[in-house]
């Protein structure tokens, strides 16, 4: 499964202010070329602004690569603290931007101090997860850009440290197959398709 390039030049207009951009696009997975993007936004007197939670601070580290803004979200990788995410999700008015409660604020401190320990883990559990999908007669497709034979793995070698624990697999029979077994939700695992999820 791959999802083609395109050019981002072809979406500036005369009334774009900023390109914004993914590290690692959700749900695709696409790695982008920061440096590439960076060049065509300054081309047209536009800031990069990229959204790095994919991948965490640990792994990349998007100004080294041309961006000139990087965000990310701290209800993921950052906090490493599921109890932490829903309580954002329950909370978003509180516990967002100037109003980041000093709980909050002492828990995404907690989280970040493990945050290296945690992200090596991530990818190397990741890959182990996406070489055994791989190799599954139930499979019939694996997106890991941190698998050495996904078309973006040496652009992902340039720009980060690792691939993040992120990975998507598609299973022969598409969602009808994947209905058969496995938990559908909670923390455990999430099966989903591309078409049942809203734009």
């Amino acid at each position: 499964m791959w999802w083609p390039r395109v050019p981002c030049t072809a979406a500036i207009q005369p009334s774009t202010r900023a390109v914004f951009a993914e590290t690692l696009g959700n749900p695709s997975l696409l790695v982008l070329d920061i440096a590439a993007v960076s060049d065509a936004a300054h081309a047209h007197g536009l800031p990069l602004i990229v959204d790095n939670t994919g991948p965490s601070p640990f792994l990349c580290n998007p100004i080294a690569h041309g961006a000139d803004i990087v965000v990310h979200s701290a209800t993921k990788y950052l906090t490493g603290d599921f109890g932490f995410c829903m309580r954002c999700r329950m909370e978003s008015l509180r516990v967002f931007g100037a109003a980041l409660s000093p709980m909050s604020a002492w828990q995404i401190l907690q989280g970040v101090e493990t945050l290296p320990l945690r992200m090596e883990r991530h990818c190397s559990n990741a890959l182990k997860v996406a070489a055994f999908l791989q190799s599954h007669p139930g499979v019939s497709w694996v997106n890991y850009p941190g698998l050495p034979d996904h078309p973006q793995h040496d652009l992902l070698l340039r720009q980060m440290r690792g691939a993040s624990g992120l990975l998507a697999f598609g299973v022969k029979g598409g969602v009808s197959g994947g209905a058969k077994g496995g938990s559908k939700g909670g923390v455990e695992a999430r099966v989903s398709s591309s078409s049942q999820r809203s734009s």
